[in-house]
């Protein structure tokens, strides 16, 4: 078993990890407090224990109170903090949690040790990752709009927003507040991230979700147009505007087809229904909506034999009564854990990667995955398009936006499986 250390051992290791990361937030306190000015406040207010005579709290409202004002500053005989040693100060922090982003696009230009302990087992450096591909999708537009405000220097209130964190190998969607904490400079602006609670120290197992939980999601889903937003290969066309220039990548709509063309039967079928232009780079969306509502795939969830969460997806054809009621063999699709690793064979282009992060912090009675791609830049993995995956014993949703950057303007889809 992967994590099979000692009780013994792992409580020890916790207990000093404890210990340092309060040795770093004491050493980080002692140098910040003479730092920062002591603001204003009633005399009623709280009188803490740090040499300035406040508290943790109000030492960290200063803080971000000090950053708002700070200036670039020409050169001065006075004393004070410049802005970039400051900020700079600040992005080193492993008790205050911060994000520089780039106010158009959304992508991360810095971000404090903070922040990084949240993502410390991403698949690559975040350094460079566009932000919104870690918020839900219903929080994007929100976002982009908490971003305008920002970049316009109109003064924006805090958002709350649910982030997919990488924490530890229980990948969760956590709820968190962003807060502006600086006027942008040159086009970037920095901003203060709050969690309700403490970044896991170590990684960690799946939870211990009943396999008859999983095994409850298993079963035969049918495209439901009605309850779609479209059909399949509007979504796969809309990828496909994400694509480098010549390097057209199949969507997941046709990578299922081309699974289904493996077998003579499947192929004699769309012989019969299309003729002979089978391949899945050619085929007319008419047709391709058409085979969709033929198409029947079974989904099958379990733990694998380290006892982390896997999906295996089939598909076959199913023509209707009139036409027979005809069935093709069961094709794989694709088979993968839900633990981040790169799904094999899927994506057909080379530098490019899916991977599947199932969430510990899923809805009672459902599965909760997010599909993420990446693919390989300046020998960087970045991820350019994420979508939610909702699993329920009776329906199958996967549903998310398709943009560039915070500056595109997104393509919203749902599709909609059921039983």
């Amino acid at each position: 078993h992967p994590y099979s250390d000692s009780p013994t051992s792992r409580s020890e290791k916790s207990r000093m990890e404890k210990a340092e990361q309060r040795k770093r937030t004491r050493l980080l306190i002692e140098a910040l407090d003479p730092l920062v000015p002591v603001f204003s406040r009633t005399c009623t207010a709280e009188k803490g224990s740090l040499r300035s005579k406040r508290t943790l709290l109000q030492l960290q409202e200063d803080t971000v109170f000090f950053l708002k004002r700070i200036t670039r500053k020409k050169a001065t005989r006075h004393d004070y903090v410049d802005c970039d040693v400051m900020r700079e100060g600040m992005l080193s922090s492993s008790f205050i949690i911060l994000v520089e982003l780039d106010v158009t696009t959304g992508e991360i230009i810095q971000c404090s040790n903070g922040l990084s302990r949240w993502y410390q087992l991403h698949p690559s450096e975040i350094i460079g990752q566009n932000f919104a591909h870690f918020l839900d999708t219903n929080d994007v537009h929100r976002f982009k709009n908490f971003l305008r405000l920002s970049a316009s220097k109109t003064t924006a209130k805090g958002i709350r927003v649910k982030l997919l964190t990488f924490g530890s190998k229980c990948y969760e969607q956590l709820e968190c507040t962003v807060k502006a904490v600086q006027d942008p400079v040159n086009g970037r602006s920095v901003f203060l991230l709050s969690f309700d609670e403490e970044a896991p120290k170590n990684p960690d197992c799946f939870p211990l979700w009943s396999p008859c939980l999983l095994r409850g999601m298993s079963g035969i889903f049918r495209f439901d147009e009605s309850q779609s937003s479209g059909p399949p290969t509007d979504v796969d066309g809309q990828m496909r505007k994400l694509s480098r220039k010549g390097n057209a990548e199949l969507g997941w709509c046709q990578i299922g087809v081309s699974s289904l063309l493996k077998t003579e039967s499947a192929r004699a079928m769309l012989d019969r229904l299309g003729g002979e232009n089978r391949q899945a780079s050619s085929i007319s969306s008419a047709f391709m909506r058409l085979v969709m509502k033929m198409v029947e795939m079974h989904l099958t969830f379990d733990f694998n034999s380290h006892d982390v969460p896997f999906v295996a997806m089939h598909a076959r054809l199913k023509l209707p009564r009139v036409l027979g009621s005809l069935r093709t063999p069961w094709v794989e699709v694709l088979h993968t854990s839900l633990d981040g690793a790169p799904v094999e064979g899927f994506l057909t282009l080379a530098g490019t990667q899916l991977r599947f992060f199932a969430h510990r912090n899923s809805a009672p009675g459902s599965l909760h995955v997010t599909g993420a791609h990446y693919r390989q830049e300046e020998g960087v993995w970045k991820c350019y398009h994420t979508r939610t995956w909702i699993i329920t014993p009776n329906k199958s949703r996967i549903y998310g936006q398709i943009f560039r950057d915070l500056d595109d303007k997104p393509y919203q889809f749902e599709q909609t499986f059921v039983r």
